[in-house]
């Protein structure tokens, strides 16, 4: 067999190879599939479940929706990463991440390429994560923590809006004293959703997070007045309150039997609009929290894994969920807050929600995310239960915390964040 004839069967064989390659590769991207996280709220997920059907006709990448309550959904990101599995293409989270920022892929050349985000909410790309001078998430859902109030009770009973957190517990007592016989509470929350209890801090304090030195600590004499505050006005809330998940503390509210909820007005704005799930259909407003601590703020943003095996696809969905037109219909349908400017000044939508947007934009315009990683988060939210339950008091609940906290390191993102919001001592 002569050399020049091998020759002629390995340059065959090799083209063979190569087309065979190449057809395969076409077929793989004929077959193009992703995998995104949501939290299991009935609201984001639900919403990103509806499109689905109209983004895969459009562009044919195939979108599976993995839904999961908070807590497990923020472990199966960060698990998912630390251990390099790449099951997830597009993911939901926010400041709590922190500790996994270095595992997810820039998004500055699809943002400047897609001229994306310019007709948001003017600041909010600003407060979006970044990891090395890089945005890696970009935001949806943004959503305040917020007091809303029974407008006709408030009334009757003649409560002006308060103004200090002092003169809402006194109107949670006056008004759980006056309708008492009518099976209506002051005040109500969802104590039994642990994760919920961190608002009984931040909103209430009036202190930094992070010392000088870049260490975890609450300043004790504002911190141990917050949760003493919070724990008051759980005296006007009803029986069993302490077991409330986050559905059941919004449907006291939604069945007319509190004057008061704290909570996300995302989960409960469109039901509290709907005849067929509400009671308490145009008799209700937002509160603006009084200017001590902050609203906390619940900007989702969603972040492409640098271990997903198609980023351009994992980009179109988030653009294509993100779009102001979805922003916009989100709102209507499901209560979920918009990221768009524009949906707060559609004419139709202010004379339907006059009673809900200018509380809820001065309640976004000072909320703060605090930066806490998940660890830290968790055990202050434990903590706080433990006080509520009488396990401790509010005074030992600061002195647990401060030992915990000290124990942990505080990321970098995280110390650059509490400098930009004050939340870092000088």
């Amino acid at each position: 067999m002569s050399k020049k004839f091998v020759r002629k069967v390995f340059f065959v064989t090799y083209i063979i190879i190569v087309i065979g390659m190449v057809t395969a590769g076409i077929c793989f991207s004929q077959e193009r599939e992703i995998t995104a996280t949501y939290m299991a709220s009935g609201t984001y997920d639900v919403a990103a479940k509806e499109l689905v059907p109209e983004f895969e006709r459009l562009t044919g990448i195939k979108v599976k929706i993995a839904a999961f309550p908070w807590a497990i959904l923020r472990e199966k990101n960060m698990t998912d990463l630390i251990t390099g599995t790449g099951k997830y293409d597009v993911m939901s989270g926010s400041y709590y991440l922190a500790k996994v920022y270095e595992f997810f892929y820039p998004m500055d050349k699809y943002i400047t390429k897609d001229n994306y985000g310019i007709s948001m909410i003017s600041g909010l790309m600003k407060k979006c994560q970044r990891y090395e001078g890089y945005q890696i998430g970009v935001p949806y859902g943004p959503d305040a923590y917020s007091l809303l109030y029974r407008t006709d009770l408030f009334k009757k009973a003649g409560i002006g809006i308060p103004q200090t957190w002092d003169a809402i517990i006194q109107a949670a007592k006056k008004l759980d004293t006056l309708y008492e016989g009518e099976g209506i509470d002051g005040y109500v929350f969802s104590c039994g959703a642990i994760e919920q209890l961190p608002i009984f801090l931040f909103a209430k304090y009036n202190g930094t997070f992070i010392t000088a030195d870049n260490k975890y600590h609450l300043e004790p004499r504002e911190a141990i007045q917050a949760i003493k505050k919070s724990k008051k006005l759980l005296e006007y809330a009803p029986p069993g309150v302490l077991g409330l998940s986050i559905d059941e503390a919004n449907a006291v509210f939604l069945q007319g039997k509190a004057a008061m909820v704290e909570c996300w007005p995302s989960f409960i704005r469109a039901a509290a609009n709907d005849p067929a799930r509400s009671n308490i259909v145009g008799k209700w407003a937002i509160l603006p929290y009084p200017k001590v601590g902050f609203p906390w703020l619940s900007m989702w943003e969603m972040f492409i894994s640098r271990y997903s095996k198609d980023k351009d696809a994992a980009w179109e969905w988030i653009k294509f969920y993100t779009r102001e037109k979805n922003a916009k219909y989100f709102f209507t349908k499901y209560g979920i807050g918009s990221a768009y400017t524009s949906t707060y000044q559609d004419p139709e939508l202010l004379k339907k929600y006059g009673h809900d947007f200018p509380g809820i934009l001065a309640n976004l315009k000072r909320a703060k995310n605090p930066p806490l990683t998940g660890e830290a988060q968790d055990f202050l939210a434990s903590t706080i239960s433990q006080v509520l339950v009488g396990e401790i008091t509010p005074e030992k609940a600061v002195e647990n915390i401060n030992t915990k906290w000290a124990s942990l390191e505080v990321p970098k993102p995280l110390i650059e964040m509490a400098e930009n919001s004050g939340l870092k001592a000088k």
